[in-house]
């Protein structure tokens, strides 16, 4: 079927796809301005129209594509002689009581341009003085897109609406064109590249000819068993790999910020699912610190407030360094026995072993108190953490983060830290930034990352 272009639903669609194109051509220009023509009488286009039964005369204000055009290839001129490109989308519009015909417009620039030499390139271009120029914002992206294509009776008398826009590429095309540069393409190429007779360990070993990582612990790709998260990711701007005898999808490009997030978030009130988010965000952030900050209070003995019940009373046997590799060692352990317990003794066994081993060890003098307690929050921080491979090397910066305090002290945190920092930014998944929204900075795609918003229905 074609699309007619006329009816409702048509009209909707367009409207939806042109504000989508609107808002990507917004996201890669350097600067962009709303502006509004409107006509004083002396300029204001007149249609002569004769009535072919009386012979009557009717004079009315109508819109002229003619006006916009010869505005538009004055403009250009002028920041042609800077060196500066535009792109536009205009729309016509009349005036809803006075029928007062008026042009509502967006400018995009790849180039810085200020806001009063464009009010005063506009002044010289626009024969009337009536101009105004704002900031273009996602509500005034909406309003053109809105208008342009909503059919209104303005009768037989006046020259239709109309919409003009620049072409060659088309609107959007740029950040189209970017995103697919950035993992799509990518991952195409390296899936041309893979040479190989068989996948045994499936979507897993096909990851790592992907990838090719060696030093890196952080997990580049997502997982899932469920339809729902792969519909979600794909319309997010993910694309999704499946792999032959494999019960899992894998699904890239992915940032760390995207394994801090769970379902259960969405299937919660906005608020509660903020509060688990942030909750969650909290966990990670005890998995990786509390144990270096501990080691680091113990070393320097900042017996200070709250810092002082981080500080064992009694001397101890053995060193808290040794203590906190052994305790995690310890964790370590109880997992990997737990998994391969029987399900109906898993359960018991951990919490026996938690308890009975933690308090003979603290007894016996091998750990102190605080050791355990600091470990066993840690170990919580790591199992609140969504992804399973995200925990994991989290846990491998954290011990290297406690090896740095234990050999250089405060320094040697700060240098472990700013290592890690910089390995996880120069990190890409499939050409795409493993750190953004936060490197680089995009303030409104971080609130995203931070709280979830509701859902909104679609204008």
């Amino acid at each position: 079927l074609v699309p007619c272009g006329r009816c409702a639903s048509c009209l909707i669609r367009m409207r939806q796809e042109w504000t989508y194109r609107l808002r990507e051509e917004l996201r890669v220009s350097t600067d962009a301005y709303f502006l509004t023509l409107t006509y004083d009488n002396e300029h204001l286009p007149i249609k002569e129209t004769i009535e072919p039964d009386t012979g009557a005369v009717f004079y009315d204000a109508c819109v002229s594509k003619e006006d916009v055009q010869k505005f538009n290839k004055r403009l250009r001129k002028k920041f042609d002689k800077d060196g500066i490109k535009f792109r536009f989308y205009l729309i016509s519009e009349y005036g809803p009581k006075t029928l007062r015909p008026h042009y509502h417009g967006i400018y995009f620039f790849k180039d810085f341009v200020d806001r009063d030499k464009f009010e005063s390139y506009v002044s010289d271009s626009w024969p009337s003085p009536n101009i105004c120029v704002d900031t273009v914002n996602d509500e005034r992206i909406k309003y053109v897109t809105e208008y342009c294509l909503t059919r209104k009776n303005i009768g037989d008398n006046l020259v239709p609406n109309f919409r003009i826009m620049s072409l060659k590429p088309g609107l959007g095309f740029d950040y189209v064109k970017k995103m697919e540069h950035w993992h799509l393409e990518d991952a195409l190429n390296r899936l041309k590249k893979v040479k190989t007779d068989t996948l045994i360990m499936a979507d897993k070993e096909l990851e790592e000819l992907l990838l090719k990582q060696k030093f890196n612990p952080y997990p580049l790709v997502r997982y899932t068993e469920r339809a729902d998260i792969v519909a979600v990711h794909l319309y997010q701007g993910m694309f999704a790999i499946f792999v032959d005898t494999s019960p899992c999808v894998m699904l890239a490009p992915c940032t760390v910020f995207d394994h801090f997030q769970h379902t259960e978030e969405y299937r919660q009130t906005p608020m509660s699912g903020s509060y688990l988010r942030i909750l969650r965000f909290l966990g990670i952030f005890v998995a990786l610190f509390l144990s270096p900050m501990y080691l680091l209070v113990n070393k320097y003995n900042y017996d200070i407030g709250l810092l002082s019940f981080l500080i064992p009373k009694e001397e101890q046997m053995i060193n808290i360094f040794i203590q906190i590799i052994l305790a995690e060692i310890g964790v370590e352990f109880l997992r990997m026995a737990s998994i391969h317990t029987p399900s109906a003794l898993s359960t018991a066994m951990g919490l026996i072993a938690g308890v009975v081993l933690g308090e003979m060890a603290v007894k016996v003098g091998f750990f102190s108190y605080q050791t355990v307690l600091v470990v066993a929050l840690s170990a919580i921080g790591t199992y609140a953490t969504p992804s399973y491979e995200l925990g994991l090397a989290n846990k491998i910066s954290k011990l290297f983060f406690v090896l740095g305090v234990y050999i250089f002290g405060i320094y040697g945190f700060l240098i472990a830290f700013f290592i890690w920092l910089v390995l996880l930014a120069n990190l890409k998944s499939f050409n795409k930034p493993y750190l953004y929204p936060l490197i680089p900075f995009n303030i409104k795609k971080l609130y995203k990352v931070l709280i979830r918003f509701p859902y909104r229905n679609k204008k």
